[in-house]
């Protein structure tokens, strides 16, 4: 075996310090240049259910993409979801979202193939789907990174040239005319506004003593009344 794993015998090339430096600020702009994946990804596995899929797994209990993929809300019928799948993964891995080990699998007491399996950093459970009214960040990224939005973006250096709004040069109108006018837009909006004041209202109230001595609290420009809803369930007078 060892025949067959010698060290090379050509010099292995000596770089020096500019050249480092060069090679990380290359590989710098190549991230920057495909920055806009990882949001993708993430976007693509919060619709599929696969967060919430992964979470859901009893402790110490590892997923390989294939369970993953038939465990999903919607079963896949592409053949390759799972490889697919796999890549996904494997990048949610790299921003710390899921973490991954490789296993050896085996049939019929034989070693088979090497395969990568996943579970969930920290982190993923603030992401999951709100069931059980903590709040939750999910739908908060999937309103910011909607169509409706993305589209406004591609206007925002008229925003730097001319002042104008976004997001009306983009649909013709101001964001809230538009809530109005898009029921399944105005669902994401508020379901994003809801879970993520709950989420971050519920760690004030931990703290904050403030509201104690109130005896009237108004709430100007709130939506669905959800922070309201909070302070006054832990103050109802």
């Amino acid at each position: 075996m060892s025949n067959h794993l010698q060290e090379p015998t050509y010099p292995k090339p000596v770089l020096t310090k500019e050249e480092v430096d060069e090679k990380m600020v290359s590989l710098q702009a190549e991230s920057i240049v495909n920055t806009v994946a990882f949001p993708m990804v993430l976007k693509a596995a919060l619709e599929l259910g696969v967060i919430d899929t992964i979470a859901a797994a009893c402790k110490d209990v590892w997923l390989s993409p294939s369970e993953i993929a038939l465990s999903l809300p919607t079963k896949p019928t592409n053949p390759d979801a799972p490889v697919l799948l796999d890549r996904v993964l494997r990048l949610l891995v790299s921003h710390s979202i899921l973490k991954c080990r490789v296993i050896e699998t085996r049939e019929n007491d034989r070693i088979g193939d090497i395969e990568r399996v996943y579970a969930a950093e920290p982190v993923c459970k603030y992401f999951l789907k709100d069931c059980d009214g903590s709040g939750s960040l999910a739908s908060l990224f999937l309103f910011l990174h909607s169509q409706v939005l993305f589209k406004s973006w591609k206007n925002f250096k008229d925003v730097i040239l001319d002042g104008k709004d976004a997001f009306s040069s983009a649909h013709g109108m101001r964001i809230f005319e538009y809530i109005g006018s898009d029921e399944n837009f105005a669902k994401l909006f508020n379901a994003a506004m809801s879970e993520s004041s709950t989420m971050i209202m519920k760690r004030v109230l931990e703290v904050y003593r403030g509201f104690e001595d109130v005896n009237t609290l108004v709430d100007v420009g709130g939506g669905s009344g959800t922070i309201l809803g909070l302070v006054t369930s832990k103050y109802p007078h």
